[in-house]
């Protein structure tokens, strides 16, 4: 029997993550069902009977929201709140804090070599030369039309 990719990675590892917040003020809701046509992971999907957008996926939003925020843009009832951030708390991904002056540059030419680096840098940064006009452009390609004949 062939399983779904769902029912193959269902034990698969998920490192602790802390995830985005979906806030929803029912009373404010106009029913429009715009945040659910919006949403491109279909996290969301509208309850007939409580009138209600509910989170879906894997085990809740956690695993199916990405965090675009439509659904929060389009309400014209400004309902929704998409609140927190998403992070990778430990492992191999952990999602790193940025704090000035801790941060190590990154050397791609290794440990010794960030002069190197910086040069490339600056090299590649440098205006380019002077473009054709079209005219010019145009002469060009006349005269090599010509020396092909």
């Amino acid at each position: 029997m062939k399983q779904s990719f769902i029912e193959k990675y269902q034990f698969a590892h998920m490192p602790p993550t802390r995830f985005f917040r979906f806030e929803y003020e029912p009373e404010k809701c106009s029913h429009c069902k715009a945040c659910v046509q919006t949403c491109p992971t279909s996290c969301l999907r509208w309850d007939e009977e409580n009138k209600t957008p509910v989170a879906t996926g894997l085990s809740g939003i956690e695993l199916a929201c990405i965090g675009c925020n439509n659904c929060e843009a389009v309400c014209p009832a400004a309902c929704i709140r998409m609140r927190g951030e998403y992070k990778v708390l430990k492992g191999r991904y952990q999602t790193l804090e940025e704090k000035s002056g801790d941060m190590t540059p990154p050397r791609p030419f290794g440990v010794k070599d960030e002069h190197r680096f910086l040069n490339r840098l600056k090299q590649s940064s440098r205006k380019p030369k002077k473009s054709f006009t079209a005219a010019e452009a145009f002469a060009c390609l006349k005269t090599s039309r010509s020396k092909r004949i």
